[in-house]
């Protein structure tokens, strides 16, 4: 809103060399939390989060309704108001809201200064569904001064799809009482252009009347804008060449400059001429003290001509840091039409962040993540933010980071690359969490430079690549499948692991890791088997796999492992149940593969048949066996109220010299189904009294069980 008091012309000039800001990168985990308090919290910090979110660089649509959402709630109100005047074009999604919330806060001056003015930065793309409702408050004369001249000024902003407020606007113009309204009035006619053509007359007549070389720079405008009459605009421009280089610059002469630049920009070829003198005359200016605010206002012109380059490019040449600064900042106020300018700005920008100074830095990684890469090389951008992640600063860190997440139009692959190949994301655990959020939002995009990263020699890496894959949620099973295809046997190994990591999620990736349970490497083949034990039940097409696995393949602890996934698969495992009762009375099999099969068969459960639990029970009564503790507890889970051989055996046990047996006794007996009484005396006397006191604690286990 326009400060009151101040007049219009005046208002409309401060600030014309303010810096650019280029707007804080929040994380959308940050902006969730803005929402939260937006919403939820007390007054106080829900003001300050409707602040922290006008100064967002790319608000999300969450973060935006929100804004809107608090239009109504008379608390925050102004400044929700205020962050949207502030957000702009970033925040259109509160459009609507804005424009209902106009008309029914009619008369409220605390908000409608702020809504005309965010109404009238989004600009004309958004001019048919706005300008009538600006329109209302500019013809409103029982509203403040304030509040129509802002008005006024968002109509010309909103171009020529305002050109129904013209009748408004030239009323305004001639008969408003206040000077500054009807100045107003005038600039908003200029900026709806061509179609207020019949303003010509006022706008010629306040020209000539315009004290104030401000005043007349923004009526020049204006007449150029609406009847393409240039030469009021060069006339100004020309006796602004006159001025001593070294005349002792004043502020209000730099924003008097500043303003010139700016019109020159908009004369497009009528200025070409003159822009370039302006140009190279502002560097004489730009070795004194102001240097800093010429440079900001060259950025403003907004055309990358080769001598703004060149004035930005000597401004990062100066010893002042400040100036420096501002040089990055003019940089980023460029929109070159040129490929090549665009390319020469991307490396001047790259160049900035190696400044000893660390405002500079900063500067440049800002400017840098604000690139849009649709018409900006990704190349230099990417590569120099990848440098600053190299930094042994911290904040520097996080900087880069949002940087890179905020830059539009980046290659997936070379954002990916440029961070987990950065060991010292290593040494930071709060950076390397926020690398892995910015890798996990490129999806599955970012899928081959992580799978390639599982193989790197260095550990950080490894572990930022592993964590990053797992992030990717819904797109890490296929992501992965194609690491089980890698030529590198360390990556397969990986990647089966991660799978087994996502648990049943990865049920899409079974189909793979069965295939994996063949491959050349035993390792490959243990963790692909320790997948699909994960997986659960939903890993039953690998049933046939992981059987033969268990049964023939020459490495024991692939045999085991494939064998414990079987009863992790639980009955839909049943089929697998002889082969399991073959391993567990195999001789010459490994005692932890027999171990695990005795296992396996306990898990897959009841029903079983009397074969099953004769083969458990001669298994538990194997003197000395290592598989006994795990055959005899697969015998209690297997068997009934009506075996009573077995639950026999079981107590026996239980009452035995080993300790590890007694133990697997107890839990045995306390999973059979619908035990004897007498099971339960056996189990209350060794809760009591055993001597050993894992024994007890299982005897104690099993009595609960049954209760």
């Amino acid at each position: 809103m326009t400060p009151r008091g101040r007049p219009v012309l005046t208002a409309l000039m401060a600030g014309a060399l303010a810096l650019l800001a280029v707007g804080t990168a929040a994380r959308a985990d940050d902006q969730a939390e803005l929402v939260r308090k937006l919403r939820t919290a007390p007054f106080e910090e829900r003001e300050r989060a409707a602040r922290a979110i006008g100064r967002l660089a790319r608000p999300s649509a969450a973060t935006v309704r929100a804004l809107a959402e608090s239009l109504t709630d008379g608390l925050v109100q102004h400044d929700a108001a205020r962050a949207l005047a502030a957000l702009g074009p970033r925040a259109a999604g509160a459009r609507d809201a804005a424009v209902d919330a106009l008309r029914a806060g009619a008369g409220k001056p605390v908000i409608t200064g702020e809504l005309v003015t965010f109404l009238g930065r989004l600009g004309p793309d958004h001019a048919d569904a706005v300008w009538a409702a600006v329109r209302d408050v500019a013809d409103d004369e029982e509203l403040s001064r304030f509040d129509r001249r802002d008005a006024c000024i968002a109509l010309g902003e909103l171009g020529p799809g305002a050109r129904g407020a013209v009748p408004s606007l030239l009323a305004i113009a001639r008969d408003a009482e206040d000077e500054d309204l009807r100045a107003a009035a005038l600039i908003g006619l200029g900026g709806i252009g061509p179609d207020a053509a019949e303003a010509e007359p006022l706008l010629r007549e306040a020209f000539a009347a315009a004290e104030g070389q401000r005043a007349r720079i923004r009526l020049a405008e204006a007449l150029h804008r609406t009847t393409g009459d240039a030469e009021p605009a060069l006339a100004i421009l020309r006796k602004l060449l006159k001025l001593r280089p070294d005349r002792p610059i004043v502020g209000g002469t730099i924003t008097t400059y500043a303003m010139a630049l700016q019109l020159a920009g908009s004369l497009e070829t009528d200025g070409g001429e003159l822009v370039a003198i302006l140009v190279a005359d502002s560097w004489k200016w730009g070795a004194a003290e102001h240097a800093d605010g010429i440079l900001g206002a060259l950025g403003r012109i907004g055309d990358a001509r080769a001598a703004v380059l060149d004035r930005c490019e000597e401004g990062l040449a100066s010893d002042r840091e400040r100036t420096r600064v501002a040089a990055v900042i003019a940089l980023a106020r460029l929109t070159p039409s040129d490929a090549a300018d665009r390319s020469r700005v991307a490396r001047t920008l790259a160049g900035a962040v190696d400044d000893d100074a660390r405002a500079v830095r900063r500067a440049a990684v800002d400017a840098l993540g604000a690139l849009d890469l649709a018409t900006f090389p990704a190349a230099p951008t990417v590569a120099a933010l990848a440098k600053v992640l190299g930094s042994d600063r911290h904040g520097e860190r996080l900087r880069a980071l949002a940087a890179l997440a905020g830059l539009e139009g980046a290659p997936a692959d070379a954002v990916t690359r440029a961070i987990v190949d950065n060991a010292a994301l290593g040494d930071d655990a709060f950076v390397t969490g926020e690398a892995r959020k910015v890798i996990a939002a490129r999806g599955s995009a970012a899928g081959p430079v992580l799978i390639d990263a599982l193989g790197s020699d260095r550990d950080a890496v490894r572990a930022l690549a592993a964590d990053a894959l797992l992030a990717l949620e819904r797109d890490a099973p296929a992501v992965l499948v194609t690491g089980l295809d890698d030529a590198r046997p360390a990556v397969q190994r990986q990647a089966a692991a991660l799978l087994g990591r996502l648990g049943p999620e990865a049920a899409s990736a079974v189909g793979a890791l069965a295939e994996a349970l063949v491959a050349a490497a035993p390792a490959v083949r243990q963790a692909a088997a320790d997948a699909l034990a994960r997986v659960g039940p939903a890993a039953e097409p690998a049933v046939a796999r992981l059987e033969n696995a268990a049964a023939t393949d020459e490495t024991a602890k692939v045999a085991t492992a494939a064998a414990r996934a079987l009863g992790a698969l639980g009955e839909v495992a049943r089929p697998a149940t002889p082969t399991l009762l073959a391993i567990l009375a195999r001789d010459a099999a490994d005692m932890a593969t027999r171990s695990a099969a005795a296992e396996a068969i306990g898990r897959i459960g009841r029903p079983a048949d009397a074969a099953t639990i004769a083969a458990l029970l001669a298994a538990s009564e194997t003197q000395g066996a290592a598989f006994a503790p795990a055959a005899t507890l697969a015998l209690g889970r297997v068997s009934g109220k009506r075996d009573g051989k077995a639950i026999a055996s079981l107590r026996k046990t239980l009452r035995g010299e080993d300790a590890a047996l007694r133990a697997a006794a107890a839990e045995a007996l306390g999973a059979v189904d619908r035990p004897p009484s007498a099971v339960k005396r056996d189990l209350e006397q060794a809760a009591a009294n055993d001597d050993d006191a894992a024994v007890r604690k299982a005897a104690a286990a099993a009595l609960r069980a049954i209760d």
